[in-house]
């Protein structure tokens, strides 16, 4: 039971848990002009794509959606896990003292064609305005990780993102091949594969308590019909964000997760004892993950 209240807060959609330091990046190993810590200006990326065509060539979100405008319910916020926050390298605001304070996992990291280091950014504007100037087809892998729920992923309590604005954003960026992660909890559908797994059954039935059974009461308490608030949340509770994309984004292989996932690194002192510290993308992620390919699954 321990272990399944711990993989309920750490990545649960609503809990805000931001801990750990980033991880240290190795230097550029080529002409790039990418600094050590991995985090780039915009200025900084013009730079890096000019030196890169002249060597190579080449919020804690709202999980109610919206019906036009009708609906007002949120779910109940879990208490965030205590953080332990070291010191970090990079991206992170520093108090009155000088002293740097951790801002958690959550970040988009982009490999680029060209590139020995990937781009990676702290908050999703930014990395949607990198995106936006970057050469077609350029990129071979992107992750954004942060918080999710069905249907929607977030990266911090300002951006998030559905299916259409994930094919908005990246419709012609992808090169040949490519794979898009979104590292968030139920960022795919439960499926319908059966599992003895219990860890999986037990996150099964907490995503359908969080987002139809509370939901739905919610509307019935509301005065809505129980047809009406039914086919609603029906629809709502197991989108599968990683499918939509995948039929956005033809050609792209895209992943999620049908649970609830723990990242080991967010438990209190587990980033000390393993100098693994958290970056804009986790090392390891517990929980089940699904792929597509233009809507059919794949292999992760």
């Amino acid at each position: 039971m321990g272990e399944f209240l711990a993989l309920f807060l750490l990545l649960s959609p609503a809990a805000v848990v931001y801990g750990g330091e980033e991880r240290p990046r190795p230097p550029a190993t080529s002409a790039d002009a990418i600094p050590s810590d991995g985090e780039m200006t915009m200025e900084e990326l013009d730079r890096f794509y000019d030196n890169a065509r002249r060597g190579s060539g080449a919020p804690e979100m709202d999980i109610a959606p919206s019906r036009g405008g009708g609906l007002k319910y949120s779910a109940p916020e879990p208490k965030a896990v205590p953080a332990t926050p070291p010191p970090v390298t990079g991206g992170a605001e520093k108090s009155a003292g000088g002293e740097e304070k951790g801002t958690g996992g959550h970040g988009v990291t982009i490999q680029v064609i060209g590139s020995a280091q990937p781009l990676a950014f702290r908050r999703g504007a930014d990395a949607a305005a990198a995106i936006r100037r970057l050469p077609a087809g350029s990129i071979t892998s992107i992750e954004f990780y942060g918080h999710g729920a069905p249907g929607y992923q977030t990266v911090d309590p300002d951006y998030s993102l559905g299916s259409e604005e994930a094919g908005d954003l990246l419709r012609g960026k992808m090169a040949p091949g490519a794979t898009l992660q979104f590292t968030g909890c139920n960022t795919a559908s439960i499926g319908d594969r059966m599992r003895l797994n219990p860890a999986f059954g037990l996150s099964s039935i907490t995503r359908r308590l969080l987002y139809f059974s509370l939901p739905y009461f919610q509307d019935r308490l509301d005065g809505r019909s129980a047809e009406e608030a039914r086919e609603f949340w029906e629809r709502e509770w197991n989108k599968d964000l990683a499918q939509e994309t995948s039929l956005q984004l033809r050609g792209t292989k895209v992943c999620g997760y049908r649970t609830f996932g723990l990242v080991p690194e967010r438990l209190p002192g587990v980033s000390h004892l393993t100098g693994a510290n958290e970056a804009t993308s986790p090392g390891y992620v517990a929980g089940v993950k699904a792929c597509y390919i233009n809507g059919v699954e794949v292999r992760p």
